[in-house]
This record gives structure tokens, C-alpha cells and sequence, in this order.
């Protein structure tokens, strides 16, 4: 199919996740749970497998997956991959965001890039509304604090997704080396030839 395909440079893999069904994985009769470190190993070595297959169909292929966290730095996953999915960082009950904490989320973000290879087409995934221009502004600019790709996409899921003046921002390239610690004022910033991106982390007080 690959093939027969010259203008297709990708493949999204979805849900490249731990199995979680207990089942007679070992075929002797009994099922293993699949929390079993034996049988995640086996799975994630069967996911690079067929990642391997397509790119032998197509010796260009660049594989990116939504991949489970805790995967892309095994050794099966990390370096394997093209790229990473971060679903919904913010904008959802169960985002990272929300959960943890801007940190974590960052930390989450960059380890993905880590993992990845050229061209670490990594991408920074938020939800909101058409018109929720706080929550996409500080998603957009959080993306922007290393050099992943951002995507915002509709609450309701609407297509297409929502288009946002900031994203024709002529920003030019990043002056400033992916950011891994806050300014002492507490905002986390970085500078690009055509402007100054700032993130205030804290949703709890204003920071100048």
C-alpha cells in the first residue's frame, strides 16, 4: 500500500498501549495477567515489529504514535519512534494538566522528545473551544517552550478544528534552546528572532 502511496511521508499508529486483558498470552492453557513484565516486553517488542514491517514496505516511512508513557523510554520503544501523540496535555478531567501539574505535564513533553527520532515530530495535543482563547494561548505557548508540533482541537470535536490568529504568527526560528527552568520572576519564557513567548505556570496569582 505504502507502495503504491509516494506522497505518504507518515503512518499514526493509535493506541500503542499495554494490552490489559488478562489471557493465555504463553499458550499453556492458563491465562497471565497482563501486567505480567514478560508479556508488556513481548508486547511492546510486537508493536516495533510491525513498525519495523511498514517502514521495509517503504524505507522512508516515518512512524508517530499516541504510545503509552511509560513505553517510549524502554528498551524496545525508545529511539523506534519518529514521534509521539500527546493527547489532550490540557483541556480535559484526565489531562496530565490537570492532574499533575503544568510541570509534569512539561516533563511528560520533553521526555518524548527524548525518546523520538529525527524527525521528532512530537505533538502537543489540547483541548478547548473555538472561542476558549485562554486555554489555547497557554497551551500554544507552553508547546512553544520546546519544538514539538501543537494541535488544538474542538471540545466537541468538531471538524474542522478551530483556526486561532496566533497561528499565523510569524515567529521566526527559537533564539533560545528548548527551556527547562523558569526565569527568577517565576515565568517560563523564550525568545524566537520574531518575538518573546511567555508561559505563567501559576493559576493561582499574576506574575510580572
Amino acid at each position: 500500500y505504502f507502495q503504491t502511496r509516494p506522497g505518504v511521508d507518515f503512518v499514526y499508529a493509535d493506541t500503542v498501549y499495554p494490552v490489559k486483558v488478562s489471557a493465555d498470552w504463553r499458550m499453556v492453557g492458563t491465562n497471565q495477567v497482563w501486567t505480567d513484565a514478560t508479556i508488556d516486553q513481548a508486547n511492546r517488542a510486537g508493536f516495533m515489529v510491525y513498525f519495523d514491517h511498514m517502514r521495509k514496505l517503504k524505507s522512508s516511512m516515518q512512524v508517530v504514535a499516541n504510545a503509552h508513557d511509560g513505553w517510549r523510554g524502554t528498551t524496545e520503544v525508545n529511539g523506534r519512534l519518529n514521534g509521539a501523540f500527546l493527547n489532550a496535555q490540557i483541556g480535559k478531567s484526565w489531562s496530565i494538566e490537570t492532574t499533575g501539574g503544568w510541570l509534569t505535564m512539561m516533563q511528560r513533553y520533553r521526555k518524548a522528545m527524548a525518546n523520538t527520532v529525527a524527525p521528532k515530530a512530537v505533538v502537543f495535543n489540547a483541548v478547548g473551544s473555538a472561542t476558549d482563547y485562554r486555554t489555547m494561548r497557554y497551551s500554544l505557548a507552553s508547546a512553544l517552550m520546546d519544538n514539538g508540533y501543537f494541535s488544538y482541537t474542538a471540545t466537541d470535536g468538531a471538524e474542522p478544528a478551530p483556526w486561532m490568529d496566533e497561528f499565523s504568527a510569524q515567529l521566526g526560528t527559537a533564539v533560545d534552546l528548548p527551556v527547562t527552568a523558569a526565569h527568577s520572576s517565576g515565568i517560563w519564557k523564550r525568545a524566537f528572532s520574531n518575538g518573546l513567548v511567555l508561559v505563567n505556570p501559576d493559576k493561582t496569582k499574576s506574575l510580572t
